[in-house]
């Protein structure tokens, strides 16, 4: 009843701290998400894992300095980018077995893609680019991207997207 839900909110909110803690070890956030959802918080523990995940890449994408070498930023982006993708799905998949919470992930890691593309289109395809910079920047993106493959996302229409400055990233369906 009423004074099991009260018995359940502490460990649950203790849990949501850990859960968000960017120092959090894989295999913490792994068994606070699975306890979140063995306390029917199944939900809740997807937003914050992912919410934290994307806080953790901004901070990090601030940390890359673009000091004119385009390849050198696309290719610290592209590698911070498609590894954590990574890395969350990984997360994700083991912290949620049910397969109905997967959507959370491919929206999320959609929306993370779109967001690379954005900043990618932005730096690669500036004025006058060197035409072997953007071969270059779209190659390193490509290979990057293949990591995205071990958590089961296809990654072709990233690609084909990235191709067309100003083109947006979507699907093709």
């Amino acid at each position: 009843g009423a004074r099991d839900n009260s018995r359940a909110r502490a460990p649950a909110q203790a849990i949501r701290a850990d859960l968000v803690s960017p120092d959090q070890p894989h295999s913490m956030g792994v068994r606070d998400a699975a306890l979140l959802v063995r306390l029917d918080k199944g939900r809740e523990a997807r937003d914050l894992l992912l919410e934290a995940r994307t806080d953790l890449l901004q901070r990090r994408m601030r940390q890359i300095k673009s000091e004119g070498d385009v390849s050198l930023y696309i290719s610290e982006l592209a590698m911070l980018y498609f590894t954590l993708i990574k890395n969350t799905g990984d997360w994700y998949m083991a912290a949620f077995k049910d397969y109905r919470m997967a959507s959370g992930f491919v929206q999320w890691a959609s929306d993370q893609v779109k967001a690379y593309a954005e900043t990618f289109r932005r730096q690669v395809y500036g004025v006058d680019q060197d035409p072997r910079v953007v071969d270059e920047a779209l190659d390193i993106t490509r290979r990057c991207a293949q990591l995205l493959k071990e958590v089961g996302l296809g990654v072709r229409f990233l690609l084909d997207h990235l191709r067309k400055p100003g083109g947006e990233v979507r699907p093709r369906g």
